[in-house]
């Protein structure tokens, strides 16, 4: 039986793989290669064009990413699959799919190649302002300066540097990146929750992480596993060390810097020579970066990667209640995307359906954190028969 699971969830993958190259923007074809993206010419005209074939098909594989990640995390808990091949087969998956959710992978990349290439700072020039650049003109938001912190603006320009000039190279690095400090983070749980792998299984099987870190390749993973390693240094009593990756952390995406109420209660503990309380601390990070995804949803969009924040200190928490909600409100969060797609811009019925569907996920995880949703869910169903 195992195998037969093994065997449609690589089939699920591949077709996953198939499905992202359906939505490539045709725009890319100004910087990539023909011979690489050969398969979008097979499968675009099934997508591209057709946003209710497109829309259809991504209800489905989110679905099926969800029910691997139950059944999965079920033979996990019994030791009856072995999260190595798992990750393998999730390895494969984010090495060739195509980012087709997002385009940011590709202003990480263009903001590297206007400190690297052009010799200028991201924070002042514009990507507008190098016209004739194919990548730059490919990119949705070269009208805007660089939001992220310096840290990650040096990092970037690594996997661009050893692109040597070839964009396909260059994907391919950003791709390995996230790949990188999504183990890391996958590794650093597990050492965290003192080697209790479910917590470990639970982030790495979340459909949010595939879909926006191993897929899309957002740099949230790399500011989370930053800060994961701060704590796990400090619980090592390696405080310096701690500090210094906390700091770029925050160096990374700013967001962390309201984790510092935590190194405020370490410090607090470690002067007063008493016991962290590893859950609690937890439970406060879990709350702080909540606090900073709805500061970051009400600035700018609510965008589901932005819940990567909270979850990471969720999946260390021991209420299931919560994970369950997590959960739950992670897959509101994916469905956002559907009427865009359907649709074909963000405009018109979009912004609707996304707030019914982001309210709508917000309430359902809030009737399984107070713990009683079958009972409400019943009550609702004997008042519309009464009536």
């Amino acid at each position: 039986m195992t195998r037969i699971y093994y065997f449609t969830f690589i089939t699920v993958c591949i077709l996953l793989v198939f499905y992202s190259y359906g939505l490539v923007d045709p725009g890319l074809k100004l910087v990539g290669s023909r011979h690489f993206f050969l398969i979008q010419e097979v499968v675009k005209p099934w997508f591209f064009p057709n946003g209710k074939t497109a829309a259809l098909f991504y209800l489905l594989f989110i679905s099926l990413l969800y029910i691997f990640s139950f059944i999965f995390l079920r033979l996990l808990s019994k030791s009856k699959v072995h999260f190595k091949k798992i990750l393998i087969i999730l390895f494969l998956l984010c090495l060739f799919t195509f980012p087709a959710f997002s385009n940011d992978l590709f202003g990480y990349l263009a903001y590297a190649k206007i400190l690297v290439f052009y010799h200028e700072s991201p924070y002042t020039a514009l990507g507008m302002d190098f016209a004739g650049d194919p990548l730059l003109k490919f990119w949705h938001w070269s009208h805007l300066p660089a939001q992220y912190g310096p840290f990650w603006i040096v990092l970037s320009s690594f996997p661009f540097l050893l692109s040597f000039g070839n964009f396909l190279i260059g994907y391919l690095n950003f791709k390995l990146l996230s790949l990188g400090f999504y183990l890391l983070a996958v590794r650093l749980i597990y050492k965290l929750s003192a080697d209790n792998r479910m917590d470990a299984f639970y982030f790495a099987l979340s459909p949010l992480i595939i879909i926006d870190i191993l897929i899309d390749g957002h740099n949230d993973i790399v500011m989370m596993g930053l800060a994961l390693l701060a704590f796990y240094l400090f619980k090592k009593k390696k405080i310096l060390l701690s500090l210094i990756f906390f700091s770029l952390s925050v160096a990374t995406k700013y967001s962390t810097f309201l984790l510092l109420p935590v190194f405020c209660y370490f410090f607090y503990c470690r002067y007063r020579q008493k016991r962290i309380s590893w859950s609690m601390v937890w439970n406060l990070s879990a709350l702080l970066m909540t606090v900073a995804f709805l500061i970051a949803s009400a600035r700018y969009e609510i965008y589901s990667r932005y819940f990567i924040w909270p979850l990471t200190f969720i999946s260390l928490g021991k209420n299931q209640q919560i994970k369950t909600a997590a959960t739950v409100f992670s897959g509101g969060l994916l469905l956002r995307f559907a009427p865009f797609l359907y649709y074909g811009d963000w405009g018109g019925n979009t912004p609707y359906i996304k707030n019914i569907i982001t309210l709508a996920a917000a309430a359902a995880g809030f009737l399984f954190i107070i713990g009683k949703p079958v009972e409400i869910f019943r009550l609702v169903g004997k008042l519309v028969k009464h009536k």
